[in-house]
């Protein structure tokens, strides 16, 4: 029934701007195209959703509704994993918080919705640096690394022919081994980054606004305790104490620490 009065209001909306001149009533006309992305987005149109906000990112004008979008958008794209990490952060949530500058009433909700996405993403980059699977890799790499090693000390005192033979297996592990230090290191750096950038977003929208203080003090506390051996947790918190002036957000953390069992 509510799909049903939502599309009938939407309709009646699209009736009213077509008999108007679109270019007097873009706001109006656009945001009657968020709404009808939003209702295929509950339908379970997913597909149809991402591409109607893309087409309004693409045509709208209007900074301060197109924000909204934006972060839209992005976490549509993220709940149907239809997009890499990157292109959502850096493509869409990212455009979310630069256009919300403008906006203060706005940024607290859209450093939150950056911070938790980012959040997600370290805690599955964490996640899988802990698996099964990664430790056997760890294991394999070793592996190799000793199979490298002992390759090197026979081509010293191999034949001529033998010396051909060990240079093409010593060059294929070293080549083996070289992509998988590059692949750990690019996962490690990632989970960093989206660390980082999860205790930034936190920090800001405890700094610009209260609307998410209860749920970023208790995030905020728990990576703290989790994390404390780690120098950019500990910095951020320092960080985020000195700039929230807020007394509730103050008190918040104050709760949270005694409410912690010794």
């Amino acid at each position: 029934l509510r799909f049903s009065l939502a599309a009938a209001s939407l309709y009646e909306l699209k009736e009213l701007c077509c008999h108007r001149d679109q270019q007097t009533v873009p706001s109006t006309y656009f945001l009657s195209k968020l709404e009808e992305a939003k209702l295929l987005r509950a339908q379970g149109q997913h597909d149809m959703a991402i591409g109607l906000g893309k087409y309004i990112l693409k045509n709208h004008t209007d900074e301060r509704n197109k924000s909204d979008v934006y972060r839209l958008v992005g976490k549509w794209l993220a709940e149907t994993r239809s997009s890499n990490s990157r292109t959502i952060i850096e493509d869409y949530l990212n455009h979310s918080v630069a256009l919300d500058k403008k906006y203060m009433s706005r940024q607290c909700r859209t450093h939150f919705h950056l911070a938790h996405y980012t959040y997600n993403l370290f805690k599955s980059y964490e996640e899988r640096l802990s698996s099964n699977e990664w430790q056997a890799a760890l294991r394999l790499r070793k592996y190799k690394t000793k199979e490298l090693d002992t390759l090197l000390k026979r081509l010293k005192n191999s034949s001529k022919a033998e010396k051909s033979d060990y240079g093409a297996k010593i060059q294929e592990l070293q080549k083996q081994l070289a992509l998988d230090r590059e692949e750990a290191q690019k996962i490690q750096d990632d989970r960093d980054e989206f660390l980082s950038l999860a205790l930034e977003g936190y920090q800001r929208s405890l700094v610009v606004g209260g609307k998410y203080d209860l749920q970023v003090v208790f995030r905020l506390v728990s990576l703290w305790f989790n994390l404390f051996s780690r120098k950019q947790v500990v910095d951020s918190m320092i960080k985020t104490t000195k700039e929230v002036i807020s007394f509730s957000s103050i008190s918040l953390f104050l709760l949270v620490l005694f409410s912690l069992p010794c």
